[in-house]
């Protein structure tokens, strides 16, 4: 008889499983370089430095889901170097608009891996996946599509200092 915990994890989804276990890592490093940017004296917009530290956080977070998963799963977690990010005398418009790649491109290593889950036959991840994952991508994108909009309508300078206080509010 067999000791083993767990049914085997397809081979393919683990390592899928560890590249987007990296993408998350990255962008939450990202969005940590965003956060301390924000926070510096001669930027001076806390509220958007703590929106990019509570993303920083919230990549994490689905980071070590994944990573908790796949130790459940009987997967071997691999993490990568991750590079650090240039972060130099970024607009607030331009720091919104990176986040929102970084999102769509979360989004789209998530959408490969849930493809990946089901031709697999991995079924139950493919359910994890969808609702613990997806869903929440979709309202992030939607949310800094939304934020670019109104940072585009309110222009820099004051309109800046007016977003900042509008993200406290949110």
């Amino acid at each position: 008889m067999s000791t083993s915990l767990v049914t085997k994890f397809s081979e393919k989804c683990v390592k899928a499983t560890n590249n987007q276990i990296n993408a998350e890592l990255n962008a939450g490093y990202v969005y940590h370089a965003l956060s301390i940017y924000f926070s510096r004296h001669d930027v001076a917009l806390p509220n958007v430095a703590a929106f990019f530290k509570r993303s920083s956080v919230e990549e994490q977070e689905h980071a070590g889901k994944l990573i908790d998963y796949l130790n459940q799963r009987g997967g071997q977690v691999v993490l990568s170097d991750i590079q650090a990010p240039k972060i130099t005398n970024v607009s607030l418009l331009q720091a919104f608009e990176k986040a929102l790649v970084l999102e769509k491109d979360v989004h789209k290593k998530l959408i490969a891996l849930r493809e990946l889950s089901d031709k697999e036959g991995e079924y139950h991840f493919t359910a994890y996946l969808e609702e613990d994952f997806l869903t929440e991508q979709i309202r992030a994108e939607h949310d800094l599509v939304s934020f670019i909009t109104t940072i585009k309508r309110m222009g820099t300078g004051l309109g800046e200092v007016l977003f900042d206080r509008e993200l406290a509010a949110k």
